[in-house]
C-alpha cells in the first residue's frame, strides 16, 4: 500500500479536479445559454463534447501518474481501435450518420423549430424541425405527423430553410 500511495492520492486528485471542472461548467453553461437565448439541444451536445474531452484528458493523466509502459499501452491502443474499425466498418452508415449530425449542428443554417422543405423529386417533405439526434431528424409534418429521417439523407438533399407560403 505504501509504495502506491502517491498515486493513488494524486489519481484522487485528478478525479476531484475533473468533477469540480464538470459542476463548474454546468452551471456555467446553463447561465450563458440562458443569457445567449441557446437552443437546449445544442447546449446538450457541446455539453456532451466537452465532459468526453475533460474524460480523455482524465484517462491521460492517470496514465501518466501510474507510469504504465507506453509498449503495452500502445499495443493495447491498436488493438481496440483495430475493433472499432472493423464495428464502423460494418456499421458505416452509423458512423456518416454522426458525422452528418455534425456537418448540420455545426455549419448548415437549419435550426430546431424552423419550417424547411426538403426538396426530394419522389418524396418532398415539408415541416418543422423538432430534433437533430445524433442519428436522426425529427420532422413535424403540416398534418402533424413526426418523422425521422436519418441525417446523411438530409445532408444530401437540398433543402429550404423558412420558406414562405
Amino acid at each position: 500500500m505504501e509504495e502506491y500511495y502517491w498515486q493513488i492520492i494524486e489519481s484522487i486528485i485528478v478525479i476531484v479536479i475533473v468533477l469540480a471542472l464538470r459542476l463548474i461548467y454546468r452551471k456555467s453553461s446553463r447561465k450563458m445559454a440562458k443569457a445567449l437565448h441557446v437552443n437546449p439541444d445544442r447546449r446538450r451536445a457541446i455539453t456532451t463534447m466537452v465532459n468526453t474531452s475533460l474524460t480523455i484528458l482524465s484517462i491521460i493523466a492517470i496514465v501518466a501518474i501510474w507510469s504504465i509502459d507506453t509498449k503495452e499501452l500502445l499495443y493495447f491502443l491498436t488493438s481496440l481501435m483495430t475493433a472499432l474499425g472493423i464495428a464502423f466498418l460494418a456499421q458505416w452508415s452509423i458512423l456518416s450518420n454522426i458525422t452528418a449530425s455534425l456537418i448540420l449542428f455545426f455549419k448548415h443554417p437549419l435550426r430546431i423549430g424552423e419550417p424547411i422543405k426538403i426538396l426530394d423529386k419522389d418524396f418532398p417533405i415539408e415541416g418543422k424541425v423538432l430534433k437533430i439526434s445524433l442519428i436522426f431528424m425529427h420532422i413535424q409534418l403540416d398534418n402533424g405527423e413526426q418523422i425521422t429521417i436519418p441525417n446523411n439523407v438530409v445532408l444530401n438533399k437540398m433543402i429550404s430553410v423558412k420558406f414562405e407560403e
